[in-house]
């Protein structure tokens, strides 16, 4: 659902407090406790910090994206064409999610991702990390994986480095237009297309 907010920031949500203009402009969503969206579109740059759980449904920003979330970080349809850095304490999960600039990714918890896309540069840090379809990655990445990783379909355009310091898996793995791509750890069922 939509928020309506006072000129003083006050939303008609309890705890929930905005700044900016969500449609045309910057804007700045601050909650202390849970935030669900049905649908986010932020005209140009956004910054959403989540005291709780955050699950957003239908996310458009056109500008950068500044997204800290104390909890778990739940989204489906996301599309941010700026740059982003995405932050979760808890655990992220998500379905079609593009990043059409450089992404910055922390995640504390798990990742999971349905067809996770980043149009330049992917850096991303990450308890363990599960992509059931595809990750596809145009320009240089750096993934740092403290425990496992599964990635169904990855494919790199640029260099890429990955350190898994649990189990790796991969079924299908893309590394023909990625002669320097390094993987820390060896990775069982690597199949190059």
């Amino acid at each position: 659902g939509c928020l309506v907010a006072t000129e003083e920031g006050a939303t008609t949500r309890e705890g929930v407090f905005a700044g900016g203009d969500a449609v045309t402009g910057a804007a700045t969503v601050i909650t202390t406790g849970d935030l669900t969206v049905t649908s986010g579109t932020f005209g140009s740059d956004a910054t959403v910090n989540v005291g709780g759980d955050a699950k957003i449904i239908d996310l458009t920003v056109t500008g950068t994206s500044d997204i800290d979330v104390t909890g778990n970080f739940e989204t489906t349809n996301a599309t941010l064409t700026g740059a982003a850095d995405v932050n979760v304490k808890g655990d992220f999960t998500t379905i079609n999610f593009t990043a059409e600039d450089n992404l910055v990714l922390t995640v504390e918890g798990a990742a999971t991702a349905e067809n996770l896309t980043v149009g330049k540069e992917l850096t991303a840090t990450v308890k363990s990390l599960n992509v059931t379809d595809t990750l596809d990655v145009t320009g240089n990445a750096t993934v740092t994986v403290t425990e496992d990783m599964t990635v169904t379909n990855g494919s790199f355009g640029a260099d890429a480095t990955i350190n898994v310091g649990g189990n790796a898996k991969a079924l299908l793995f893309t590394t023909s237009t990625c002669p320097n791509c390094t993987i820390a750890k060896s990775i069982d069922e690597l199949t190059k297309a």
